[in-house]
């Protein structure tokens, strides 16, 4: 059994790990420390925010002043989080409605750190967007048009929530595998070469072999009891392109 201080030596090592990767971005686009230090602040206080916490609350486990905590609130308020409410919101509620259809009400409740304003505006969105449909009935229910669904790049802020959600899958494994020890989660890197004019096979691969196999598995989950929300990320790139210089 791990002591305290082992327990607290080994998840700053593993922060150590997340962190790493966005300092080398960072770095390399020459952000400075400064603003490295107050994104990594703005997170945290995300973090914080979502849990309920108020902003005194949030103060003391941060160890911060209530200038700090303000500076932060005024960043939030600007629209820095705009992928996340304009993206991640409405991905959130339609993975929730895969479940079951539900009304409005039940979406706020379930999603309660949201405003109301922020859910309305999200529905609407996946409505336009083809991704929900409405089910008449006693009370007005929104339902999915497909359950299985890939995020798409159009533009900056969905391409901000893309990345969002890949770090989310690599967080919760990390979090369910390396900390809590829990087998259900694991992670797989494979170092190979390839021929350049082969590059297009790593996508080809993922449409044709592994995205239909997922939709296969979704569909048995119907209805069913026993059910584990699963989240799964592929990830291929270049190794010439991300190296520290």
């Amino acid at each position: 059994m791990e002591d305290g201080n082992d327990s607290l030596s080994f998840i700053r090592r593993v922060v150590y790990s997340l962190v790493r990767p966005a300092a080398r971005v960072a770095a390399k686009a020459g952000l400075p420390l400064k603003d490295f230090t107050q994104l990594a602040q703005l997170s945290l206080y995300e973090v914080k925010r979502t849990q309920g916490l108020s902003h005194r609350e949030i103060a003391e486990e941060l160890d911060v002043s209530s200038r700090t905590i303000d500076r932060l609130l005024k960043d939030l308020r600007e629209g820095f989080f705009e992928p996340e409410v304009e993206h991640e919101l409405p991905r959130k509620i339609e993975f929730m409605l895969w479940a079951e259809p539900a009304g409005i009400a039940r979406i706020a409740q379930v999603l309660s750190k949201h405003e109301p304003d922020d859910i309305e505006h999200a529905l609407a969105l996946l409505i336009k967007e083809g991704r929900v449909e409405t089910v008449p009935g006693r009370t007005l229910k929104y339902a999915p048009t497909h359950r299985a669904n890939r995020l798409m790049d159009t533009d900056l802020a969905s391409r901000i929530d893309g990345l969002n959600n890949v770090l989310s899958v690599l967080t919760a494994a990390t979090q369910t595998r390396f900390i809590a020890d829990d087998r259900r989660a694991s992670a797989r890197s494979v170092s190979m070469r390839v021929r350049r004019q082969d590059l297009e096979e790593f996508e080809k691969i993922y449409e044709e072999a592994v995205w239909p196999r997922l939709v296969a598995l979704d569909e048995k989950a119907t209805d069913a009891e026993d059910v584990v929300d699963m989240g799964l990320t592929f990830v291929w790139t270049p190794f010439e392109e991300t190296e520290d210089e």
